[in-house]
C-alpha cells in the first residue's frame, strides 16, 4: 500500500517520519539497508528530489548513512538519538521542532525578577507565563530535551493547549492570535545537568548539556514567546553555514 501524505507539511518531511516510524517498529532493523530511491519513489509515488530531501533530513538526524555504491544503510538505534540543527532562517528554526511532542509538566504565573526581567527585556515584575516541560521524540519516544518557556499574559489563552503538541510551540501561538513570527533571536550556552534533569533526560549527573535561548518576535518587534531549552551534550549539535556578502563595486562621479 502507498503511504498516505497530507498537505500539511513538506513532503519530504513527512516521508522522513514515515521511515522514522518505520524504523522504529522495527520494519528497517538496525544495519539494514533502505529500498533504493526508484523505489522509494514508487512507495510514496515522489520525485526524487523529494526522496533526496527526506534522506538528506534522516542523514542530519543521524539515523542513516549514506554510501556510494552500497546503498542507505539505517544506523544503530544506540547511536541515532542525535539531533543535528542547521539553519539559517527563521522557518529553519521553526521546523526544528516539527517531529518533537511537548509535555506540560508545570505550568504558572510568575512575576519577573531582575534577572528575569533582564532576559526577556521587559519590567521587573511584569507578570509573564512559564511552562516547563519535556520534548520527546516522535519516532523513538526517547527524550531529548527539557524546556521552559516564558509567554506574555496576552498570549496566555493558548497555553493550555501545548500540552501534547508536536511541533513549535511558538509558531502555534502566532497561528492563534494571527501574528506573524519575524525574528528570532538565539544564544547557545553550556550548563551541566542536576541530578533531576539528567533523569527526566535519561542521562547522568553533572554531564555537560548545550542550554539555548530564543526570543520569537512579532514583525513589529513585539516579543511572542522566549524558551530556554536544554539537551544532553550527545543528542544535540548546531549547524550554521555563512558566506560572505557580495562586494558591490564603488562608483565615482566623473569630473569635467
Amino acid at each position: 500500500m502507498t503511504p498516505s501524505l497530507s498537505g500539511r507539511i513538506p513532503q519530504y518531511a513527512q516521508i522522513a517520519q514515515q521511515l522514522l516510524e518505520d524504523i522504529s517498529r522495527g520494519r528497517y532493523p538496525d544495519d539494514s539497508l533502505l529500498p533504493a530511491e526508484p523505489e522509494l519513489c514508487r512507495m510514496f509515488g515522489v520525485s526524487r528530489v523529494t526522496v533526496r530531501g527526506a534522506m538528506r533530513e534522516l542523514e542530519l538526524r543521524g539515523v542513516i548513512v549514506r554510501r556510494s555504491g552500497v546503498g542507505t544503510r539505517v544506523r544503530s538505534a544506540a547511536l541515532r538519538d542525535r539531533f543535528v540543527h542547521e539553519s539559517s532562517t527563521v522557518e529553519d528554526i521553526i521546523n526544528f521542532t516539527a517531529d518533537f511532542k511537548f509535555e506540560t509538566l508545570k505550568s504558572e504565573s510568575i512575576a519577573a525578577d531582575g534577572a528575569l526581567a533582564q532576559r526577556l527585556g521587559c519590567r521587573i515584575a511584569e507578570s509573564v507565563v512559564r511552562i516547563h516541560g519535556l520534548r520527546r521524540s516522535q519516532a523513538s519516544g526517547w527524550p531529548v530535551c527539557l524546556s521552559t518557556h516564558y509567554v506574555p499574559t496576552a498570549f496566555a489563552a493558548i497555553v493550555p493547549r501545548f500540552d501534547g503538541m508536536v511541533g513549535s510551540l511558538a509558531a502555534a501561538l502566532a497561528r492563534h492570535f494571527g501574528e506573524t513570527i519575524d525574528e528570532v533571536h538565539q544564544v547557545i550556552e553550556a550548563e551541566n545537568l542536576s541530578a533531576q534533569e539528567a533523569k527526566q533526560l535519561a542521562s547522568k549527573p553533572r554531564d555537560a548539556a548545550i542550554v539555548t535561548w530564543r526570543w520569537y518576535r512579532s514583525a513589529a518587534g513585539r516579543l511572542l514567546l522566549a524558551s530556554r531549552s536544554m539537551f544532553p551534550k550527545d543528542r544535540y549539535s548546531y549547524k550554521l553555514t555563512s558566506r560572505r556578502a557580495p562586494v558591490l563595486p564603488v562608483h565615482t562621479r566623473s569630473r569635467g
